[in-house]
């Protein structure tokens, strides 16, 4: 973006979103929400916000911490904090589907696809995809591979990466065999 000269603000889920005010009057919702990085705190409009580029996560607004002190009944407390937390969970849900109607790249919901769907459906449209199976059955795995030598292994849902003490980090795109009773998705390139 900056090699276009586009003006643009990077928000990750690590940033601390807090909201400075809703107004929502005559048609029109103005919201102005405040991030705090690691590095830089600033505001966006988000009522002047046209376009976005949606990669993971969500804005999710920073619940403020109810101080104990403040109750005499622990009950109370408890009740409190759990409304206030549904609250800033309902704020949340409005800034992604406020932000899902303007013009973008990817939306946060549509952050779950499903691969097996997305396949099912390119290849009935005509694309070229991958020849798949999905097994727990050993042999059923060695025929395919008979057929199909060069396997690229994929989780189903999301891939992921084990940390092993004292050997670094497991990289999911290296070859390497597991053992378990759960399906596994294998795409033949």
């Amino acid at each position: 973006m900056k090699s276009y000269q586009i003006p643009n603000i990077r928000i990750n889920n690590t940033d601390k979103v807090t909201i400075d005010e809703i107004i929502i009057e005559s048609g029109v919702a103005y919201i102005k929400i405040l991030i705090s990085s690691r590095v830089d705190r600033f505001s966006i409009d988000l009522s002047a916000v046209k376009h976005y580029w949606y990669r993971r996560g969500e804005i999710k607004v920073n619940s403020r911490n109810v101080k104990t002190d403040d109750f005499t009944y622990p009950e109370l407390f408890a009740s409190v904090a759990n409304n206030l937390e549904t609250e800033y969970e309902s704020v949340s849900r409005f800034l992604n589907n406020y932000l899902d109607n303007k013009s973008s790249i990817n939306s946060f919901y549509d952050n779950d696809l499903s691969k097996l769907s997305v396949l099912r459906k390119a290849s009935e449209v005509g694309i070229l995809v991958p020849k798949t199976l999905i097994t727990t059955n050993k042999i059923a795995l060695s025929k395919f591979s008979i057929d199909c030598p060069k396997l690229i292994t994929k989780a189903i849902w999301n891939s992921f990466s084990v940390e092993i003490a004292n050997a670094g980090l497991f990289d999911h795109h290296q070859p390497f065999l597991f053992d378990h009773r759960q399906p596994v998705q294998t795409d033949h390139p």
